[in-house]
């Protein structure tokens, strides 16, 4: 469980970066 929720933040953090790029270049 530890492991799905740990997975999951990563997952966020790593969206949200490649969303702040997306926005920046355009």
């Amino acid at each position: 469980m530890a492991a799905l929720l740990f997975f999951l933040l990563v997952f966020c953090s790593l969206f949200c970066l490649f969303c702040t790029l997306i926005s920046g270049r355009s």
